[in-house]
């Protein structure tokens, strides 16, 4: 019988094959936005940054987690496996947290208002 591989070795694998696909300086500077702009959702929602980056899952970190998803997708910072190498996740758990986000787009106005709000302040940045 194989035994099942480690998920820290798996974790470990997905970011080399990251980190090989793209050159380190553009690695940094994506996972330099992605930090921004979990700041920025952590201080409009009044939790932690290692709250969001953490493995905890009550309702408040899920909804921040689904922020900087929603946002960091919409700027194109990276595809959902990028993007979850910055946050310690898998690409199906940015790709779960995605859903959720566009479904509390739909149905929660300040959720709305919340990832637009970071979205332009993120966009303007760029433009700068």
């Amino acid at each position: 019988m194989i035994a099942a591989p480690d998920p820290a070795l798996r974790a470990m694998a997905r970011l080399l094959i990251v980190r090989r696909s793209m050159s380190s300086a553009a690695l940094t500077q994506q996972c330099a936005v992605i930090r921004a702009i979990v700041s920025e959702v952590a201080w409009h929602e009044g939790v932690r940054r290692t709250d969001i980056l953490g493995r905890r899952r009550d309702g408040r970190f899920v909804r921040a987690r689904a922020a900087v998803v929603w946002v960091a997708r919409k700027l194109g910072v990276g595809s959902t496996t990028k993007i979850g190498v910055a946050l310690g996740r898998d690409h199906s758990t940015v790709l779960t947290a995605l859903s959720k986000a566009e479904i509390l787009r739909q149905r929660d106005e300040a959720f709305k208002r919340l990832t637009d709000r970071i979205r332009d302040h993120f966009r303007d940045l760029q433009e700068d």
